[in-house]
């Protein structure tokens, strides 16, 4: 094969060995970076789990004592040889008598048992629930996330070293695709791509910060309160978790890119200003049947990412409206290999 086509142009097989260097770079970023994430890996994971432990515990907190103040209602409202009663059989040692019976008549003849004394008890239901139940969990502290092997915590770690790696290299990685798409296209082109470098970095953090702060607190308020409705005790996996929140984060990072997308489609001739209005309400609804395969199976994910990007995409069109007004990267002239930004 040659090694250029006829005009000049790269050939397909230049084409592939430049997307493979592209990748190759993109995935170097992406190492080094884990350089710095590796040894915050432990804060990174607090971080992600932040949201939601401070649900499940909000949740049991909430609920928990509702749970007991209906119970012992019912317990009340029953006749007393209908209540639920325990029996339980309560050993009092010999140092715990020895402080009793020292507040006793010192003349008293009181002998204690070698083995100290047992007692059975029976007492309501209802009183120990009250007494124990609450105090039990505040000891055990449920809302905590759980791992179910040994090596799952190692596994966590590195997931969230990696998951905050692609965030801290999405600026390489961006520079990257750009670079490969570049250079197929005009100079005038160029330029646009070059100039939206900082915008696309900046929505993609935007779309990170907006999944962390808006979506993940508004979802599990829905996750959890399905739970109550059920009468189920929610128990998180910390390893899921983890992972749900890196690739949601990461999504709604690149799903932010919308607007720009839509401004180099229309700059390099693949839809038009009036093709994208026209076709508004085509748009919405392929935002939202992508936001449903992307995200977990229930309405309040797929809103929380359809909203935004229906947003995105009339913002879209004001930019792009905006530019075709301002017009300043129009070129008639052929620079497709003026390389002066790539």
């Amino acid at each position: 094969m040659a090694d250029h086509a006829d005009d000049g142009s790269m050939t397909f097989g230049e084409h592939i060995e430049e997307l493979r260097t592209h990748i190759l770079r993109a995935l170097a970023g992406i190492i080094l970076a884990m350089i710095a994430t590796l040894p915050m890996g432990h804060y990174i994971v607090v971080l992600l789990a932040e949201p939601v432990v401070e649900g499940q515990k909000e949740w049991t907190e909430r609920v928990v004592p509702a749970r007991i103040a209906k119970y012992v209602e019912e317990q009340q409202s029953l006749p007393t040889d209908k209540q639920d009663r325990v029996s339980f059989a309560a050993t009092i040692s010999p140092e715990s008598l020895s402080e009793v019976t020292g507040t006793l008549d010192p003349e008293a003849d009181v002998k204690i048992p070698e083995g100290g004394m047992t007692l059975n008890v029976t007492a309501p239901a209802r009183e120990l629930v009250v007494g124990l139940v609450m105090p039990l969990y505040e000891v055990q502290e449920p809302w905590n996330l759980k791992t179910l092997s040994a090596q799952e915590g190692v596994f966590i770690y590195f997931k969230a070293s990696i998951g905050g790696a692609i965030v801290l290299a999405s600026p390489w990685v961006f520079f990257q695709f750009y670079s490969f798409i570049a250079v197929g296209l005009y100079a005038h082109e160029r330029r646009l791509v070059h100039m939206s470098l900082p915008f696309t970095i900046g929505l993609f953090l935007v779309g990170v910060l907006f999944c962390y702060f808006a979506m993940f607190p508004i979802m599990l308020t829905f996750f959890l309160g399905a739970n109550s409705w059920m009468d189920l005790q929610p128990d998180i996996r910390l390893s899921e978790w983890v992972g749900f929140c890196v690739w949601s984060m990461i999504l709604f990072g690149i799903a932010f890119q919308l607007p720009l997308a839509m401004l180099i489609l229309e700059r390099v001739g693949i839809f038009t200003y009036d093709q994208m209005k026209e076709k508004r309400k085509f748009a919405i609804l392929g935002i939202f049947i992508v936001s449903a395969l992307v995200t977990p199976m229930d309405p309040v994910s797929q809103i929380l990412l359809a909203i935004p990007l229906c947003l995105l995409y009339e913002a879209g069109l004001i930019l792009i409206r905006y530019l075709q007004s301002t017009n300043p990267f129009r070129s008639t002239d052929d620079d497709r290999f003026d390389d002066e930004f790539f």
